[in-house]
């Protein structure tokens, strides 16, 4: 039975797969990751080595397509090899190696992973001692870029790229300054430091998302479920400017 399904892949799934591919690779925006899995040896047993399935989609206002290839290792010839051709748009976390590809290739950083770096140096913290981090301020920005961009996510991507030209990059303006006036303030090594430290290094990656309105933030978070929180929980947001606050559609 397993010859039978290697035969049909090799015969008739493997032109789809090709096609797929092509086609992928014509698009001007991907999105790109890897995760490690683990594989059963031919005896059975389980391996110990870490394997990675790469898996590359189409932007989000593309026909859908997602593609996966199976590797053994996470070394950066998987990603050089798949996308040798490619120019466009790559959406992609801070992975080193998505930034050492070619130059037709503008990497677009995701805030969900510049998040995650303050909000894990604080969620051991009770909600009252949270208040008194720099992390929460950082995740803060983080949320209310998010709620912005929530105010014209259905809009056409010409419109999408004007608003955030008005109404977002005030903000990630505010929020540079910000990390740039924050990081002599910490501790190095601290998780504060590495989170500031870490947007930082992220920051031009991350800013391209203003070059395109095609381009994605990253989606669901807390505040972007429930807009109604950001005055509640983060009262700074008065500091931003005034056309980034109470933004309407």
């Amino acid at each position: 039975m397993s010859n039978w399904i290697l035969q049909c892949s090799e015969e008739y799934f493997s032109r789809i797969h090709t096609h797929m591919k092509s086609t992928l690779l014509s698009k001007d925006v991907l999105h790109a990751d890897e995760t490690w899995t683990k594989v059963v040896q031919q005896d059975g047993r389980e391996s110990k080595k870490k394997c990675y399935m790469w898996v590359y989609c189409s932007g989000e206002h593309d026909e859908p397509i997602v593609y996966y290839e199976f590797h053994e290792s996470r070394a950066s010839e998987s990603a050089k090899n798949f996308l040798k051709d490619y120019t466009g748009y790559l959406h992609s976390d801070g992975y080193e190696v998505y930034h050492r590809l070619g130059s037709g290739i503008t990497v677009v950083g995701c805030l969900a992973h510049i998040k995650r770096k303050f909000t894990d140096a604080i969620k051991a913290l009770s909600p009252d001692e949270q208040l008194k981090t720099v992390c929460f301020k950082g995740q803060g920005y983080c949320d209310y870029l998010f709620h912005v961009e929530k105010k014209y996510k259905d809009s056409e991507p010409e419109e999408r790229h004007r608003k955030r030209l008005a109404l977002l990059k005030p903000v990630m303006d505010a929020f540079l300054s910000w990390l740039k006036e924050t990081k002599p303030l910490t501790v190095p090594k601290s998780q504060a430091y590495e989170a500031v430290n870490y947007a930082l290094n992220q920051w031009p990656y991350f800013e391209n998302i203003l070059l395109d309105g095609r381009l994605e933030l990253m989606p669901n978070t807390d505040f972007d479920q429930h807009p109604e929180l950001i005055e509640k929980f983060v009262p700074w947001s008065k500091e931003l400017p005034a056309n980034c606050y109470k933004t309407k559609k």
